[in-house]
């Protein structure tokens, strides 16, 4: 071959083969640089209260990057929390390089997920010290501890967990969503489990009836829940528990988790709430057996927005329409009744108290509140010796008997659970009453058993 002919061949193909590469490789770096460059501010915006440091860049070409041999130490003290990785997920590359500015912009990845794998902490390291010191004394009893009050004398959570046999915890997080152009529907995935304690999943689908994902849109959404599935292993979480609580009451454990589950009956009943035979004995097993549970709500149904405004109990049931599953086993009949709430002790009652005022917060607003009263129609400009005098009105109790002619009128209903509703009285029936109000830009008609009413009130 002409050896001028080779020449030029070897420098074409040159071109070919390795321009592409040169390219590739100069954008991987600008890629590699932009997650480096995150990290580093990361760490200056953190600086004045903590140290962070990291072993090494992770910048996949497949849309998962992130950072790995990260430690965390608070200002002034030796030790904090160490996280073998945390990774960033989308569906490519250049949406990871495009996140920041693109946020600042109020565009949203249609696909984005965040793992911390290998989070470590001891059970008595100054974070969890200072996090425990944080929260309100009520919060340092839950449900789960329930009867074990005695066992646990004096102890705090942390020193809980390490008499538990955890004197470190190692754990996982994950949580990512996925926006479907098609059917307008956001996907949220939750993971999270500890080492030797348990593992959780939760998956849930909000129909958000928009037309593109970004903050704009979402500022305007009525989401509505289409569907939820928890999935929950025990790894030994629940059998430490047990043999920790039996033991300290000098009693079997059995004995103990029957007396915890009656204690939490007790404290479901200041609800008004009152599980099935089948729901408890599912329970019990979750707690004595291999601590396996599946759920799964509403199945396709959706839930959301006025739908919830005044729902009874019995109907909220039969919307979510549960199917609840231990051990690989259906609990069936799934039955949650409605009671008249009973008093129990003070210091019961108080926390109930607390949390029911903060769900009904969360509940009632924006669909729900406290109406100011009508305004009293102002009086005409007379003269100042003007015997006129202004109409005055209120909100008076009327009988039940007597609702039949108010048909028309604004009213409130206080409920047996203690919340407040508000509306235009559209019908009374033989064994509820309807009333109106506007939502939003909408409206709704909310249908409200006799059976649940403590007071209706009728501005006259």
């Amino acid at each position: 071959m002409n050896p001028l002919l080779r020449r030029k061949i070897l420098r074409i193909t040159s071109a070919v083969i390795v321009l592409p590469l040169l390219v590739a490789g100069g954008a991987y770096g600008y890629y590699w640089y932009q997650i480096r460059s995150v990290v580093e501010d990361f760490a200056r915006q953190l600086s004045p209260f903590a140290t962070l440091s990291y072993s090494k860049i992770e910048a996949g070409l497949d849309g998962v990057a992130g950072v790995s041999g990260l430690q965390l130490i608070p200002e002034g003290q030796k030790e904090g929390v160490t996280v073998d990785r945390v990774l960033f997920r989308a569906s490519d590359p250049l949406e990871l390089m495009q996140l920041h500015w693109g946020i600042e912009k109020g565009q949203l990845p249609q696909r984005l997920g965040v793992d911390i794998q290998g989070m470590r902490l001891a059970a008595d390291s100054p974070v969890l010290l200072q996090y425990q010191e944080m929260l309100p004394q009520q919060q340092h009893q839950s449900d789960w501890m329930l009867g074990c009050e005695q066992a646990m004398g004096t102890l705090t959570p942390t020193q809980v967990m390490q008499r538990l046999g955890y004197q470190q915890l190692e754990l996982d997080l994950s949580i990512s969503y996925w926006f479907d152009n098609v059917d307008k529907q956001l996907q949220v995935d939750l993971h999270t489990g500890m080492a030797d304690g348990y593992e959780m999943d939760l998956g849930i689908v909000l129909d958000l009836k928009i037309n593109q994902f970004d903050q704009h849109n979402l500022q305007f959404a009525q989401p509505w829940i289409s569907d939820i599935q928890l999935d929950y292993q025990d790894k030994s979480l629940n059998g430490r528990q047990n043999r920790f609580c039996a033991e300290g009451l000098g009693v079997e454990v059995e004995a103990y988790v029957d007396s915890h589950i009656e204690l939490l009956l007790q404290r479901y009943r200041l609800f008004g709430l009152e599980p099935g035979p089948a729901l408890v004995a599912g329970y019990r097993q979750f707690l004595l057996g291999k601590g396996q549970l599946q759920l799964e709500l509403l199945s396709g149904k959706q839930l959301g927005g006025p739908s919830l405004l005044g729902i009874t109990p019995e109907l909220l049931l039969e919307q979510l329409a549960p199917k609840l599953w231990i051990d690989g086993q259906p609990i069936e009949p799934l039955e949650v009744a409605w009671v008249s709430p009973e008093q129990g002790e003070a210091s019961i009652e108080e926390e109930v108290r607390t949390r029911v005022e903060a769900l009904n917060e969360l509940l009632q607003s924006p669909f729900i509140e406290e109406a100011d009263e009508p305004e009293t129609p102002p009086a005409p400009e007379v003269e100042q010796f003007s015997s006129y005098t202004p109409p005055s009105g209120g909100y008076q109790t009327v009988a039940m008997e007597r609702l039949p002619g108010f048909i028309g009128s604004q009213i409130r209903i206080r409920t047996q659970n203690g919340f407040l509703l508000q509306g235009r009285l559209l019908s009374v029936g033989d064994d509820e009453l309807r009333i109106y109000r506007e939502v939003g830009t909408g409206d709704a008609t909310l249908p409200i058993a006799f059976r649940h009413i403590e007071q209706v009130l009728v501005y006259r």
